[in-house]
């Protein structure tokens, strides 16, 4: 994704001033990692969790940012 939009964002303005580099995080049930490239202009995210949904499966099904955040 594009690292301007990150910059203007509160909550991820962390990863874009870092520059490049790679954010790993692991919890119960969710794990995240965020990797910067291109020092801030590009940025690659990947989100796991626990699948509590009743949903169809597939490789694109979008989600809720509200989802990501909590």
């Amino acid at each position: 994704m594009d690292g301007a939009k990150l910059s203007n964002d509160p909550l991820t303005r962390k990863f874009i001033e870092e520059g490049d580099s790679v954010h790993v995080y692991l919890g119960p049930d969710q794990h995240g990692i965020v990797n910067v490239l291109r020092d801030g202009k590009e940025v690659n995210a990947l989100l796991t969790h626990k699948d509590v949904a009743d949903i169809d499966e597939g490789w694109s099904i979008e989600g809720k940012k509200e989802d990501v955040l909590n």
